[in-house]
This record gives structure tokens, sequence and C-alpha cells, in this order.
């Protein structure tokens, strides 16, 4: 057959691809609100480098791990203040032989809580408005405290660490055990009441309980107790005192996060390559899928009140890049709108309220933004903007933080998706047309 029609097969695939992904994506259009580009001094823009960030209303915690000359900011644990624009180092993270670990770090109103890289049996909590420091459990803790024993050979190790702390309020809960970071199967649940200095299991049952998350009275978890490669969702209602299982679907449920009646998490069901963000809603103890189609990956959910962020991405099996879309659900309204528009992939990071922080990225940088829906919450002060900035090293501009409207679009999503498949049909195709 002419060149031509392979052309024509190809051309055809792409105008099929377009629609099913405007179609995936169009459900109300863009959120309306305001960006605003955040450079916060210290971090890196390379995102091999500075890999993870925490945020919280005004405060945004991430990791350095590029050395300075400048003796005063070394690779360590910073916190940004967004309103003041001001970057400073959390004390006792300085770079050394434990470092700190970002996976297990949290933003509570004014307060920070932390880990070290590896397992501890502490967690610190930094008050960053008065600048005190607790570590938690310390000697007022009182209650149903466990020590875990392994046996190698003829020594005996007694230890306990823990991991992975979730806030809320006073209450601040965390998985441990033996070897907490190698997933092993005897990690049990444990919360903390930080005023009274109780502390009580949450979950004792065979297999791991990890990842909690906490929210008012409900407590949510991963869960193996029905085996490791079958990680279900689990959770405890603190006033009832009792657990129920939200969702045991035979295949992995991972990553869950509580606010107020509402429970989510990523579902791989449908295999990893296709996952889908589900929904729990406790009132009614309904299951719902809020982000999961046949043609796309989604991920990265966070939630704040009844608003949800997730990820919509090309699979991996495209384009290996994994290109990603932000989108925003309102379970009040059951509308989705997608984040500003970007021809680079974007990743989430949080949402608080009505800021969502996000990041645009390529293979070799990345640029913080700040998105503020309709202006509900004061957005920092607005300049004139020629071009968006790009933060391609530590230093802080001495400008303020630019701010713009997100301009009007008649179709939420990314034009790279056609592209890349299209790509790939062509190649497959041409493969083909050769034996």
């Amino acid at each position: 057959m002419s060149g031509c029609f392979w052309l024509v097969i190809v051309l055809a695939f792409l105008q099929v691809i377009s629609g099913i992904a405007i179609a995936q994506g169009a459900d109300a259009g863009y959120a309306s609100g305001t960006t605003v580009p955040l450079n916060p001094q210290y971090q890196s823009g390379d995102p091999a480098i500075t890999f993870y960030y925490t945020f919280a209303g005004d405060l945004v915690v991430f990791q350095n791990l590029e050395a300075s000359k400048d003796p005063r900011y070394p690779m360590g644990l910073y916190l940004y203040r967004i309103s003041e624009n001001r970057t400073e180092l959390v004390p006792g993270t300085a770079d050394d032989e434990h470092g700190a670990n970002i996976l297990g770090t949290r933003i509570e109103g004014d307060r920070i809580i932390w880990q070290h890289m590896f397992p501890d049996d502490v967690t610190h909590i930094y008050n960053s408005t008065t600048g005190t420091e607790r570590v938690v459990p310390d000697s007022s803790a009182w209650g149903a405290l466990k020590t875990y024993h392994r046996q190698f050979g003829n020594v005996t190790i007694d230890t306990v660490e823990r991991t992975e702390p979730a806030i809320d309020g006073d209450r601040i809960v965390w998985s441990q055990g033996f070897s907490t970071a190698t997933n092993d199967q005897g990690t049990d649940l444990y919360m903390m009441n930080l005023t009274t200095g109780e502390v009580i299991p949450v979950s004792e049952s065979p297999g791991g309980q990890v990842r909690p998350s906490i929210s008012g009275r409900y407590i949510v978890w991963e869960d193996t107790r029905n085996g490791i490669e079958n990680p279900d969702i689990y959770l405890y209602d603190l006033e009832t005192r009792t657990e129920t299982p939200i969702c045991t679907d035979p295949s992995y449920q991972r990553y869950p996060v509580v606010s107020g009646d509402y429970v989510i998490w990523i579902d791989f069901r449908n295999g990893f390559d296709f996952s889908q963000i589900r929904m729990y809603r406790i009132s009614t103890g309904t299951e719902s899928v809020i982000g999961g189609d046949q043609i796309m990956r989604h991920g990265s959910p966070f939630i704040s009140g009844d608003r949800v962020v997730f990820l919509k991405c090309i699979p991996y099996s495209v384009n290996p890049r994994g290109i990603c879309q932000g989108i925003l659900y309102d379970i009040g309204t059951n509308e989705y709108t997608s984040l500003p528009k970007t021809e680079e992939s974007q990743s989430l990071w949080g949402i608080s309220g009505d800021r969502i922080l996000y990041s645009e990225e390529t293979d070799t940088s990345r640029q913080m933004y700040l998105f503020t829906l309709e202006n509900r919450t004061p957005a920092l002060p607005v300049v004139t903007v020629i071009e968006k900035s790009r933060n391609t090293s530590s230093a802080l501009p001495t400008e303020t933080p630019v701010t713009g409207e997100t301009p009007a679009a008649e179709s939420p999503g990314f034009d790279l998706l056609p592209c890349s498949i299209a790509v790939s049909l062509a190649c497959v195709l041409l493969g083909y047309r050769r034996t």
C-alpha cells in the first residue's frame, strides 16, 4: 500500500484519539482562579534533586539536597512561608548521617511534623510560630506502648520503630513495628493524644497497617492482613471504637486519605497503567469512581473538605514519561475542572482550602505554582507579568512572586496525549508494513 494510505490511517486515529482525550477532560472547562509562580529559596529546579513537597495553609516544606557555598544554609528540611516569600531551615534537620525523611513530613496549622531518614522511634513536632520543638512519644506518654522482637541466630533484638506520622489537632497517628521501612508484615497502628499523653493501639491486626490518615473521629490506613500483594483500605471510628473494612477488592488499593465524611485512594483493579481514584462516603457506606477510565492512568489524590485533586496521565505503555494534567473534582456539585493548561507535565503536591500547590515539569526543570480558586483566599500582591518565569537554580529572585489570572480556555486536557498516541500508532503501523 502507498505511504498516503498509512498517513490517512494515522490521521484518522489522531482525530479519534483527540476526541476521546477532550471528552475525558471536558466536563466543565478550566478551574477559575489565579496562578502564582513560587520560587522558594534553596530549592532546586531539578526534579531529581528536590523531589517532594508538603503543603498546607500558608506553609510549604521541602528538602534541599543541593550543597550550598553558604554554611548557614546546608542541605536539610526547609520551610517556605508563602505570604512572606521567606524560606527558613527547620531546626534539627541539617544534613547529617541521619537526614530528614521528607515522605514522613506533615504540616498541621503552624506545626511541622518530621522524622529522621532511617526508621526511628520518635517524631519531631516543630512549632514554626514559637520556634519550639516537641518529641513524641516522650517520658510523659503512657498507655499501650509495644516492643517488637526479632531473633537473629542466638541474638534477640527488642526495638520499636515508628514511621509515617499523620496528625489532626491534638491526635497523632503512626505505623510502628520492626524494620517498618521493609514493609514488615508485623507493623501496627498507634495513636497518641498530645494533650493527655495517652497512647492507644488503633489496629494490631495480622499483617501490616501502614500509611495512616486522620480527620476528626476517623482514621484510615492501608492494610495487608489479606496478603502483601492485596493491600486493602480500613477505617477506625474513634467515637464508636469500631473498625470497618472500606475496600477489600482482590487487587491493590493504596494511599488512602480521609477528610470529613470522605475517604479517597488509588485503586489498581484495572491494572497499574489504568489506575483509578475511588471515593467512599462514610455516612452512607457507598463507594464510587471519581477518576478512572480505560485509556488513562490516575494518581496523586489529595482532599480538602469536599474538593479532591488528582492527576490524569498518559499511560506509561504509551509514553514512558507519563505526562500528566491536574484535575479538580467538587464533590458537592459533582463537577470536574482542569488546572491551568500546560504544554509540559504537571505534578500535584496538595490542596488546602481554596489553594492547590502544583508544579510544571520537564525531565530537567521544575516550576512551582500556587493556584487559588475563585479568589476566595487573598492572593499574593499582583504585579504585571510579561512571561512566565522558570526556576532553574536555588537562588531566590528579589522581586515578589508574580501572579496572573488563569486564561479562559475552550476545553481542558493536554494536547500531548493525541500526539503521543498517534506517534505510537504510526510506529506500529509502519513496522507492520515493513513485515
